[in-house]
């Protein structure tokens, strides 16, 4: 396959005969997506070039036991609304794909904002003078992978239809902003906005209309807390606090305040928040989170002198919190909710705190762990969470999930998947375990936590899966697992595998590279290489297992080019460097790599692009790795994570959707496929079916075969 060259000049022109294959028209027309209780799911979808949702839709039915821990859930849900007039008419947002709306409090969802880019959403403000007017914080929030905004959303329809607001923000490299709240600051005329980027302050005097940056920051700053009774008094927080006493025209950072009220210097990695009381007038609780969780009390009468009410380091989870505050009308009792894994509540101000959610199956305050959001609605309160929304009508007692159920949602994240010979799919989630297509429904795992990447091997109801950063094998179509891990590496729980069906073998990459025959230990194949960090991608030659490809998420900024790209012809005991072939990488990461049966090696990087510049998502290389040349045209400017040569046309994965090569350029592969993260792609000829698993709109499936007999 290492063909060695110098013909370069004719490169481009052999690229579009080996690259592109025109296929014949297809009409193509966008499909609704199907509840799931309408039909069984198919993973055989009979009308080529459009793209059908395969579930799952709301959260497959556990198989934890009662009194285990669930991994129950639809998805990662990051704020939540509802309408002051009509209880059951509720706005959700989603970490990677919009707004989700109900108006029968559940039962059926629909996703509202449909933009031709992805987008999440952090947090939902709604106007009391006109309910109808709504904006919306867009940032994508996808774990360990770079995060990236577009700024404010608005709808004046009451999220029917949503538009840009004059305050965007474009994705570039080593820019890339987030819009993380808003807040309506002037509670009679509403013409005062306040919104927050990770770090930076923006006033609006003339209801959203035009900004002005009145603060920046060196901290990350999340969340944006008004006194309901002084709305010139304004807290800002992150890892640090921000405080306003004239209505956000100025800032002070009173970080070192408050760490000095419990004996801490500012800077570290802790998270803060602020909830105002609503019994006592000006008075609020600020959550520190450090090594541990403190609650501090004070007055904005005196600003700067804290006490500490609660330490309670049984609330620890320094990467999410959140706060509330609901008084019961009739007793006058006010109730403190802090979320951090799980939700804790105190009724006496803070003193004492008791667990007010738990993920055992069975039990009565059943929710999801890791709160993102909590809102007090006249007497209930709602909490979003990596599972899904949840309201509890009772002071957190109990909780109903109000996406569990649901159908139409398909809003799981899923990082990878893979289908057997038999028809059966597997795939891991974002915190809701291994998900498991059998026999036409979607069951999930008992085991509780991230799931990862799933590969088939060589047993038809057998297949490896990463689970919380380990890797672990099932016989049985998932009802049972084991653990069987390569090393004592933990990198993250997307990490690859792969199986060589015609040697029998499965490979596992981490920090290192591992193979393993069936019955045999797992052998180390790159033990001579720096293992600084992890195995992005890697490719196996389904003819010859002793050629491989692998990619190192190795930063180099701007020095000697090295460490990113190898390649062996022996299996391992010769690695040829390969990176300096391919100078983009300088700056940048590889994501995934293919090579196609005519020898082309395609990698995909993880990269957003200046302005002005090419861009810099896909390079093909014809002689087997020593020049490469962009083939980028066509592809919107996020990440490109997947790559695989399928029907005889390169198909990428990206940020936004599934594109496919065509007279060299890229172009959107077929109808009806949602603006979302799509995690890996997988064709099968067998059926002539393409699928694509994403971070945020669950699996979905395309017929795209030519041969009439698929």
């Amino acid at each position: 396959m290492r063909q060695k060259s110098n013909m370069i000049k004719w490169l481009s022109c052999l690229c579009i005969c080996l690259l592109s294959v025109q296929c014949s028209n297809r009409k193509q027309h966008i499909v609704p997506e199907q509840p799931a209780e309408k039909a069984i799911i198919s993973l055989k979808v009979p009308q080529a070039g459009i793209w059908q949702p395969l579930g799952p839709f709301g959260s497959p039915e556990p198989m934890a036991r009662k009194g285990e821990m669930s991994p129950h859930g639809a998805g990662r849900f990051m704020c939540v609304d509802v309408h002051p007039d009509r209880p059951g008419e509720i706005l959700a947002g989603h970490a990677t794909s919009g707004i989700f709306k109900t108006v029968d409090n559940g039962r059926t969802w629909e996703q509202k904002l449909k933009f031709d880019f992805s987008t999440g959403i952090f947090n939902i403000k709604r106007f009391k003078k006109n309910p109808s007017h709504l904006m919306v914080c867009s940032a994508l929030d996808i774990g360990n992978s770079r995060q990236y905004g577009y700024g404010l959303i608005e709808s004046f329809d009451n999220g029917e239809t949503w538009v840009r607001n004059s305050l965007q923000f474009e994705p570039e490299e080593y820019k890339l902003a987030q819009c993380r709240d808003v807040a309506i600051i002037d509670s009679k005329k509403e013409k005062r906005i306040l919104c927050i980027s990770d770090k930076a302050v923006y006033l609006s005097e003339d209801a959203a209309v035009s900004w002005k940056k009145v603060y920046e920051t060196g901290l990350i700053i999340k969340s944006i807390i008004v006194n309901p009774v002084d709305d010139r008094s304004i807290f800002i927080c992150g890892n640090g606090v921000l405080y306003s006493h004239d209505g956000g025209l100025s800032w002070k950072d009173i970080s070192a305040d408050v760490c000095s009220a419990y004996g801490k210097q500012p800077g570290g990695f802790g998270r803060f928040d602020v909830a105002f009381s609503q019994k006592t007038r000006n008075h609020f609780y600020l959550v520190a989170e450090e090594s541990s969780v403190i609650l501090l009390r004070g007055s904005t009468d005196s600003i700067g002198k804290f006490r500490i009410v609660n330490r309670n380091a049984a609330m620890l989870n320094a990467t999410r919190l959140a706060m509330c505050t609901l008084n019961d009308r009739k007793t006058g009792k006010e109730t403190l909710f802090v979320g951090t894994t799980r939700l804790f509540a105190s009724s006496d101000e803070g003193l004492h705190f008791r667990q007010a959610s738990n993920p055992e199956k069975g039990q009565a305050d059943l929710a999801h762990d890791d709160i993102n959001c909590l809102r007090a609605f006249g007497s209930a309160i709602y909490m979003a969470t990596d599972g899904g929304v949840d309201v509890s009508k009772d002071a957190g007692q109990t909780w109903t999930s109000l996406t569990n159920g649901s159908v139409n949602l398909n809003a799981s994240l899923i990082f990878g998947f893979d289908r057997s010979e038999q028809g059966l799919m597997m795939g891991g989630t974002q915190d809701n375990g291994i998900l498991i297509l059998r026999n036409g429904k979607w069951y999930c795992s008992d085991m509780y936590g991230d799931g990862g990447r799933a590969v088939a091997i060589n047993d038809s109801t057998g297949f490896a899966v990463g689970y919380a950063q380990a890797n672990y094998f099932t016989r049985n179509a998932g009802k049972s697992f084991e653990y069987s891990h390569a090393g004592s590496e933990r990198s993250g729980h997307d990490f690859r595998m792969a199986y060589h069906k015609k040697s029998r073998t499965f490979f596992l990459a981490n920090q290192h590279l591992y193979k393993k025959k069936e019955g045999k230990y797992f052998e180390i194949l790159t033990s001579g290489l720096d293992a600084g960090r992890k195995i992005k991608a890697f490719w196996v030659n389904p003819e010859n297992e002793n050629e491989i490809w692998f990619c190192r998420d190795e930063p180099t900024w701007g020095k000697e080019l090295k460490n990113k790209l190898y390649y062996t012809d022996n299996g391992g005991r010769i690695w040829l460097d390969y990176t300096y072939r391919l100078p983009v990488l300088s700056w940048r990461s590889i994501t995934d790599i293919f090579i196609n049966g005519n020898g082309v090696v395609a990698v995909t990087l993880e990269a957003f692009d200046k302005n002005g510049t090419e861009p810099n998502k896909v390079y093909f290389s014809l002689d087997g790795g020593l020049t490469f040349v962009n083939q980028s045209a066509g592809l919107p400017n996020v990440p490109a994570n997947t790559i695989i040569y399928a029907n005889r046309e390169w198909i990428c994965g990206t940020n936004n959707g599934v594109y496919v090569f065509r007279n060299n350029v890229w172009e959107k592969m077929g109808a009806g496929f949602p603006a979302t993260i799509v995690t890996e792609l997988k064709y099968f000829e067998d059926t002539g079916m393409l699928y694509a698993s994403t971070f945020g709109r669950g699996m979905w499936g395309m017929l795209i075969s030519n041969n009439p007999d698929h």
